[in-house]
C-alpha cells in the first residue's frame, strides 16, 4: 500500500528472464521499455510528477562471485521510472500553503 503523495519507484536492467516478462518486452528496444514503464504509470491515472533515469557506462567492480568480471568492464545499465501517488481531493481539504492541493503530490484539487 502506497499512501498519497508516496513515491512508487521501479527499477529494471538489461538482464531479462523470458517466462518473467511480457510478452512484448523482448521485443522492443532498453529505452522503449523505459517508456513502456512510463505509459504503465500514466495510464493507471494513479501517479503524477513523473520522472525517468538511465545510467550506463559505470564502472564494473572486481567482484570474485561476478561471473561477468573482467570480462565486461562496464556494469549492466539500470533504468528508473518512478512517480508519486496522487492525492484523492475531498471536499474541504485544505494544505499548508492554502490552496486546495497538495504541494507533495501536485494535484490541484477542484474549488
Amino acid at each position: 500500500m502506497l499512501r498519497p503523495g508516496g513515491v512508487f519507484a521501479l527499477t529494471f536492467s538489461t538482464r531479462w528472464f523470458e517466462p518473467k516478462v511480457i510478452r512484448i518486452w523482448p521485443e522492443l528496444h532498453e529505452f522503449e521499455r523505459m517508456g513502456l514503464v512510463s505509459q504503465f504509470f500514466v495510464r493507471s491515472d494513479k501517479f503524477n510528477d513523473l520522472h525517468t533515469l538511465s545510467e550506463r557506462g559505470w564502472p564494473r567492480l572486481p567482484d570474485d562471485e561476478d561471473r561477468y568480471y573482467p570480462e565486461l568492464a562496464e556494469s549492466d545499465p539500470v533504468y528508473a521510472v518512478w512517480g508519486r501517488k496522487k492525492v484523492e481531493c475531498r471536499e474541504g481539504m485544505t494544505c499548508l500553503d492554502g490552496s486546495g492541493h497538495s504541494p507533495l503530490a501536485k494535484v490541484n484539487c477542484p474549488a
